[in-house]
Parts: structure tokens; C-alpha cells; sequence
């Protein structure tokens, strides 16, 4: 094939109009000119040297002939394809009317209405029969958070002079639904190109105040078109009624640098005078902004009927504070006015599944912290008798101990004393024992007296004291 400096393509008219003579110039490279015209007769011929060309309809080629080295062309009544004879993509895409306000979360757009439509350009004309099968809209998630992948009905509108199409939902489309719509290779250009990759356009419709809602975010790794996060999960059950207004609910997982609504320098504040109060045992594990807007993009305001925020947490996290135990968990909120954080009484730990759940009658700043653990219920020392030098000694379980480790006193409260006292209540040793300095939830003693003696063999009693309760025990020592 030679190089060709210039290809003239002259076009006469299509359908009945007749249309003045024009010219594209392309200049420099090599071109491979192909007859791709739907409906078209005639053929095209490539020879060693020259180019061939012939495009009609209906009648046989009209025009002039030129003959002009290196090429013959033959002018018919469309002298090149249709196409822009390029690989096919998706250039932009819109979801909803132009003046709607906009929302979205985890990369998606979400407070769809739900008789929004979706439209989408492509880079050329497309093959209009191809449509059909290309296009499907798959309800991924409904509104109580169940995966389905049934498919959803539409109409589809195409709009030849601006390359688009225009999807719109048969009915209206569900509340609270997580639809992902796919656009597979099987859509063609005119030229016969398929589109270059699959297309996932995913989107979350606006609640139905009139239904029972869950949300979830981020949404569940492996949702087609959903960006998967690493962030610990938020589920909002939402029972009907509790707006009077179709709403959309987004959840913000650092209001301190990416605010919604509340100013970060109030969370801070709140932050300060918690760890003042509990010290590292009070320090947030997970902050979130929870705020639902109506269609308009107005904050709503209290709920009537009680909702319901759990959020999941992992022990095993590198970023887990080891002096907070899972079991003192709450949710607390942020009281705006006074810049502090109230614990919510009705907080409930859920162990098997690692998740704090609580009731709420407003969408506000929420946050996770745990407290120290005042409880000695369950405190015991071991081993019980303590003797180093018996036929069972050693500091395995099931034997009775050595000299260099001592006993232990386990369970313990996160902040607590330990006293031990001999048999007529003198005060033998009294230890501290903090989380925040030594073993978590254990303290050992030597089985030395305040003044670093052996205490002589004997039984004695201990007593475990808290802000919240006081336990006592009984020990035995045989040297």
C-alpha cells in the first residue's frame, strides 16, 4: 500500500436531500479506506498500487470519476462511512434533570430521584440495533439492604445527532435501590466498532419515607460498580415513617477533615474534654457525621420514630488502642451546644459479630469510645497455693508456681488497688494497677512485703477495689 498525501471524500446527498460539494483533507501517513456503510451497494477493492472505492444507494455510482494517481474514486451518494471509523467509548454521562441537586457516597451517585433519567454520550453514532441486547439495568441492593441482581425494566431514547442515548425507568424506580446499569461490548458504532470496555453506571435512588430503610456504607465489597473502602462499616436501620419526605442519608467517616454539616472545631473541643475526663480509654476509635437531606438538599431534622446505628470494629486492627476492651464500647453523641460528648445509654455490644448498636431520634455526629472497665467481678489471683518449691512447681498451668513469677492477680479492672493482708488484717503490700502502664487486665506480685521481704508461708487475703466495686479472695503461700 503507498503513502497517501491526500484523500478527497465528496458527498453528494443522503436520502433525498441533495447537500453542496465538500472536502476533507488528510495529509501524511498511510490510510486504509473500507467500505462500511449501512445499506450501502456496491464494493470496495484494494489493488497492490491503487484504491477503488464505491459507495451508493439504490442506483449505481453517480459523479464524476477521477483517476488521478495513485488512486480512482468513484463519488456516490456518501463517499465515506457514517462513522468516525474509531474505537467506540463512553464520553460523559448524567444522571437526573439538570437542576436536581446532586449527591454522592463511596464513589457513586446516591439520592436518585425516581423518575431520573440517565443519559449517556459515545464517542460516534451508534448501531441502533445493537441497543437492545447491549444495555441491562440490575437491581443490585433493595431498600432493606438485600442483594437480588433481578433485572429492571426501562425505555431507552435514542438521540442520533448528539451520539446518546437516554434511559428512563417503564414505572419509576424503586426507593432505596442500588441499580447498576451495564453497558456490554455487544453496543456497536455504525462503523461496526464495539464499544471499547464494559461500562458499569451504578446509582442509589432516594429513600421511600413510606418503606422500612437500611443503609449501608460503604456498600459491600464485591457490589458491581461500587468502589470497595477499607473503612469499618456504618448500617442505619431506618424504620418507616420516621420522615415525611423522600430523603437521602450520607455518612461522613472523618468530619474533622471533610465536614458535612457540623464544624470540626466543636468535634475537636469535644475530643479534648473526653480524653481530660478518661484519659486514652476515651479517645474516639471512629468518628461519623450521619445527616439526611431531602430531595432539595435541605438537612432534616429529628426523626419520628427511633432509628437505629451499628458500626462494625476489629480487635485484630494494628490501629486498635489494646486498653480499650471491646466490651465497654458505646456511642456517644455530640452535644453541638455545650461541645462535648454524651454516651448513649442504650448502646449494646454484639460480640459475635464485633459491632455497637444503639437507638437514636436524630442524625447527628456519632462517635465510638470506650471507658475504663471498672468491674472486679471477675478478678482471681493464680496459681492458688503458691509453692515454689513443691513436687509441682513451675509456671505452667496446673502447678504451683515459681519464686521469679510470683502470683498473679488477672481480670482486673482497667484502674484498681490491690491489697494484701495477713490473717490479723495487717496490711501486707497494696498495688496499683493501670492498663495504661503494665499488662493489660493483670498485675503480678513478687509475694514480697511492702519493705521487699518474703512473706512467710501462710494464708492471706486480697482485696481488688475500683470506682465501681471491691472483691476479696483468699491466698495460700508454702515455701
Amino acid at each position: 500500500m503507498k503513502n497517501l498525501k491526500q484523500v478527497l471524500f465528496s458527498s453528494f446527498c443522503l436520502g433525498r436531500l441533495l447537500m453542496p460539494l465538500h472536502a476533507d483533507e488528510m495529509t501524511g501517513g498511510q490510510f486504509i479506506l473500507t467500505k462500511d456503510l449501512l445499506g450501502a451497494s456496491g464494493s470496495a477493492s484494494i489493488a497492490s498500487a491503487d484504491f477503488e472505492m464505491r459507495f451508493s444507494m439504490e442506483e449505481p455510482a453517480s459523479g464524476e470519476v477521477s483517476t488521478a494517481a495513485p488512486y480512482d474514486f468513484m463519488s456516490g451518494y456518501q463517499a465515506a462511512s457514517f462513522g468516525a471509523g474509531v474505537a467506540l467509548s463512553v464520553l460523559s454521562m448524567h444522571i437526573g434533570q439538570p437542576e436536581q441537586p446532586t449527591f454522592f457516597q463511596d464513589g457513586i451517585q446516591v439520592g436518585v430521584a425516581l423518575d431520573a433519567p440517565l443519559t449517556i454520550r459515545f464517542s460516534d453514532q451508534l448501531d441502533e440495533r445493537t441497543l437492545s441486547n447491549g444495555i441491562q439495568a440490575i437491581v443490585v441492593r433493595d431498600h432493606e439492604g438485600l442483594t437480588g441482581y433481578a433485572t429492571a425494566a426501562f425505555t431507552l431514547t435514542h438521540d442520533l445527532a448528539h451520539h446518546s442515548i437516554t434511559i428512563t425507568p417503564l414505572n419509576t424506580w424503586a426507593g432505596n435501590t442500588l441499580y447498576d446499569l451495564m453497558l456490554s461490548q455487544q453496543i456497536r458504532s455504525v462503523d461496526d466498532m464495539p464499544l471499547e470496555l464494559p461500562v458499569h453506571v451504578s446509582f442509589l435512588t432516594l429513600l421511600n419515607p413510606h418503606e422500612n430503610n437500611v443503609v449501608l456504607s460503604p456498600s459491600p465489597a464485591g457490589v458491581l460498580g461500587v468502589q470497595e473502602l477499607s473503612s469499618p462499616p456504618i448500617t442505619v436501620h431506618i424504620p418507616r415513617g420516621s420522615l415525611s419526605e423522600y430523603f437521602v442519608v450520607l455518612t461522613g467517616r472523618d468530619p474533622q477533615s471533610s465536614p458535612m454539616r457540623v464544624n470540626p472545631g466543636i468535634i475537636q473541643e469535644a475530643n479534648t474534654k473526653a480524653a481530660q475526663e478518661g484519659g486514652a480509654y476515651r479517645t474516639p476509635l471512629s468518628v461519623q457525621e450521619i445527616v439526611a437531606y431531602n430531595a432539595q438538599g435541605k438537612a432534616l431534622g429529628p426523626l419520628a420514630q427511633r432509628a437505629e446505628i451499628s458500626l462494625s470494629y476489629n480487635t485484630s486492627a494494628a490501629s486498635w488502642p489494646m486498653v480499650v476492651r471491646p466490651h465497654t464500647l458505646s456511642w456517644w453523641a455530640l452535644d453541638e451546644v455545650h461541645k462535648l460528648w454524651v454516651k448513649l445509654p442504650a448502646s449494646k455490644p454484639i460480640a459475635a459479630v464485633q459491632s455497637i448498636a444503639a437507638p437514636v431520634t436524630r442524625f447527628a455526629v456519632f462517635a465510638l469510645m470506650g471507658s475504663p472497665d471498672g468491674s472486679a467481678a471477675d478478678s482471681f489471683a493464680f496459681p492458688v497455693p503458691w509453692r515454689p518449691y513443691g513436687p509441682l512447681a513451675g509456671s505452667s498451668p496446673g502447678q504451683s508456681g515459681t519464686e521469679a513469677g510470683g502470683i498473679t492477680f488477672s481480670n482486673l479492672p482497667s484502674e484498681c488497688s490491690i491489697k494484701i493482708f495477713s490473717l490479723a488484717g495487717e496490711l501486707v503490700r497494696e498495688l496499683q494497677h493501670s492498663d495504661l502502664g503494665g499488662l493489660l487486665a493483670q498485675e503480678n506480685w513478687d509475694v514480697r512485703t511492702t519493705h521487699g521481704k518474703p512473706v512467710a508461708s501462710g494464708v492471706y487475703l486480697w482485696q481488688i477495689s475500683s470506682s465501681v466495686d471491691t472483691k476479696t479472695g483468699k491466698l495460700l503461700v508454702i515455701r
